[in-house]
């Protein structure tokens, strides 16, 4: 998380750590859903997954009142069901796209600097590259996935 805090300027929250996640979570349900029936299954298993971290995460930190909490959790809930039709929107057209769709949840439509968007923007289809050339038993049985670094090794980078 910390090249992405690093990246995007996200602060150490827990709501960054929900949209680094959640980030994390689209690429593999995008991947899993390709595997039908197993892959909606395994899509569905690792978001009732998220939701239950969040939970343990979120009381753990003291959120308030239950009522406040259960607030928040379908706020983050309906955010997160149209990130995902935003992300897919970006992945299936082009860079712009999916830049837009970012730059409004990751960066919370505040990035001054192209180069962080673009940064990400690239960190997503090299990752989505990756998952795509994981055999159906690598993804769904293995459940090994290799994370390509957020920052390229040989980029320089003004941030």
């Amino acid at each position: 998380m910390s090249d992405f805090s690093e990246v995007c300027e996200l602060p150490d929250t827990f709501y960054s750590w929900f949209l680094v996640t959640e980030l994390h979570v689209w690429l593999i349900a995008v991947r899993v859903m390709a595997e039908g029936e197993e892959g909606r299954y395994s899509r569905n298993a690792m978001v009732e997954a998220l939701w239950q971290d969040c939970d343990t995460r979120a009381k753990k930190l003291g959120a308030g009142s239950l009522s406040i909490l259960k607030e928040q959790m379908e706020s983050l809930g309906s955010s997160f069901q149209a990130t995902l039709f935003a992300y897919d929107e970006g992945l299936m057209s082009d860079d712009r796209v999916l830049a837009s769709a970012l730059w409004r949840r990751l960066f919370s439509q505040e990035c001054s600097d192209p180069e962080r968007l673009e940064c990400v923007v690239n960190y997503v289809r090299r990752q989505m590259a990756v998952l795509d050339n994981l055999s159906r038993d690598e993804i769904l049985m293995d459940c090994k996935v290799k994370w390509v670094p957020l920052l390229e090794p040989e980029a320089t980078r003004s941030f």
